[in-house]
């Protein structure tokens, strides 16, 4: 057999049968690219959410994520006997042993203003590593979450404050605050129960001033949906009044800023600090009041008052009736308004004839939509 002859043969051998390339021509095969470290596609997430210092972040909460991230890649951690950390691991070893060794020493470190390391907190920065492992598995970068199935330390609805103010408790809490922080909770605890941010940052061209409503965009919300707060009498009158002070587009400027800017966060929760300090006997069914507990307050009232359930989950934004229940005590104040409702003399004892004889069609004791219903379908 020629050379020729050799060599056309070993061709067809190599070409059917690469994997004998390496020992036929005694070559190394390439290494294999070494796997990336958790701190490396963090920093790929991080680049993503924010490619420049400048640029506007694709999450809005994006500011929490990244001391998040920090916290993530840098606490030191003690896994199997060694130290190390979460950003030094390879991506396939960041697994649930890891995690929980990961809070182990998180719930260690104490904070300035509130001690310890609540479960919550750890959660909370927690869900950052799942949603960068969840980008990744995405994008292909890596075929599964190694986190998959790990579990909240704090159970759904377990520990939600779910104190309500009265009237009264309400009034004695702001006695004393900053005028705004008053008129701004009050606007919250009677009107669809606002959040915070929701008041904070709410803006002239939000409120449809002749069908008295606010109009909060989807980018405004919490849940990402478009929501139509009905706002009572008194407090359309506090807003026009508002609006007819306001050197700028905030119908709560900042009393520090000629030009109407916004109440920055920082100001706002120096004026809450005081006014919770000043009254630090105030209990809410056993919790500290806060800005919050207004959003319970007003979905509670509304219940009592009769308002259909579904009206007040539309107004507050929530979802479902159990993320409501688990902020209202629904089922505790549904049962008790029941047994209200129960004790009543009915209608129908004066009434003469078969049940429902007495009404036709366009009967008046049919009960009417709600006023929360009829404001809806405007919009």
């Amino acid at each position: 057999m020629g050379d020729d002859e050799v060599l056309k043969l070993l061709r067809a051998v190599l070409t059917s049968r690469p994997d004998l390339r390496s020992a036929v021509l005694e070559e190394t095969p390439p290494e294999a690219p070494p796997e990336p470290t958790v701190a490396q596609l963090w920093q790929e997430f991080a680049d993503w959410v924010q490619p420049a210092p400048s640029a506007k972040p694709k999450i809005k909460s994006w500011r929490n994520g990244r001391s998040s991230g920090r916290r993530l890649m840098n606490l030191e951690i003690t896994l199997a006997g060694e130290k190390t950390t979460l950003g030094a691991l390879p991506a396939s070893r960041c697994d649930l042993k890891a995690i929980d060794a990961w809070r182990k020493a998180r719930a260690q470190q104490t904070t300035i203003r509130k001690g310890a390391v609540k479960p919550s907190t750890r959660d909370r920065e927690l869900s950052w590593l799942q949603s960068m492992f969840t980008w990744h598995v995405d994008r292909g970068t890596l075929t599964k979450s190694p986190v998959t199935g790990m579990d909240r330390e704090k159970k759904k609805n377990e520990g939600k404050r779910q104190g309500y103010y009265t009237d009264e408790q309400l009034e004695a809490y702001l006695s004393g605050a900053h005028p705004l922080l008053a008129k701004m909770m009050r606007l919250s605890f009677r009107c669809g129960a606002m959040r915070q941010d929701e008041v904070r940052l709410l803006q002239i061209h939000e409120v449809d001033w002749d069908r008295e409503v606010i109009i909060l965009s989807g980018d405004r919300t919490k849940n990402g949906e478009p929501r139509v707060i009905t706002v009572t009498r008194d407090e359309m009158e506090m807003l026009r009044a508002q609006r007819a002070t306001a050197p700028g587009t905030y119908l709560f400027p900042n009393p520090q800023d000629p030009s109407g800017g916004p109440v920055p966060k920082g100001t706002l929760g120096g004026w809450l600090a005081r006014a919770k300090k000043r009254c630090s006997w105030l209990r809410l069914m056993g919790e500290a009041p806060t800005y919050h507990h207004t959003r319970h307050s007003w979905a509670v009232h509304q219940i009592w008052k009769g308002a259909p359930v579904s009206a007040v989950m539309d107004e507050a934004g929530w979802s479902s009736v159990e993320i409501m229940r688990g902020y209202t005590k629904l089922a505790g104040v549904a049962r008790d308004h029941m047994r209200e409702i129960v004790n009543r003399p009915s209608p129908l004892g004066a009434r003469k004839g078969p049940v429902g004889a007495h009404m036709s069609d366009n009967s008046s004791d049919v009960a009417d939509t709600s006023f929360f219903a009829t404001q809806a379908k405007k919009y």
